[in-house]
């Protein structure tokens, strides 16, 4: 990771609107623009659906997967995930507990998605999200 650009964990539903014409992507390509991007090693899964889904790999789909660090699952990252299960998706939950094993390896650093359920995930195990609803999460 370059440490000279602020450094921001994605989910995959930013990166997908981030792409094209998805609900937010002009948001999304805003908050992404400057930034060191990481996000879970299961987002590439998500972005080969939406590739699948989408029927091509376009040029803005390869940029997007080029540019952002892909952080391994292992088994602390699995542990934080069961405290968000239940609220969650398995994968988004994951997603949270990638974010929480980076946080106790010292990468301090916001959560940003644009899924309100798991903006609310991820601010019950105390990070610091960003997402294009204002103060009305659910």
């Amino acid at each position: 990771m370059n440490r000279g650009k602020p450094v921001v964990y994605v989910d995959s539903s930013v990166l997908i609107a981030s792409i094209g014409n998805e609900s937010y992507g002009e948001w999304a390509r805003e908050v992404l623009a400057g930034q060191e991007v990481v996000s879970s090693a299961i987002a590439k899964v998500e972005l080969a659906r939406f590739v699948h889904r989408v029927g091509q790999l376009s040029d803005r789909i390869r940029a997007v997967m080029s540019a952002v660090s892909f952080a391994k699952v292992d088994d602390q990252a699995i542990a934080a995930a069961t405290a968000v299960s239940g609220e969650v998706k398995a994968l988004d939950a994951l997603h949270v507990g990638t974010w929480a094993r980076m946080q106790s390896l010292g990468l301090n650093c916001p959560f940003i998605t644009a899924d309100r359920k798991q903006a609310a995930a991820a601010l019950s195990v105390g990070a610091t999200v960003v997402h294009p609803y204002g103060g009305d999460l659910l």
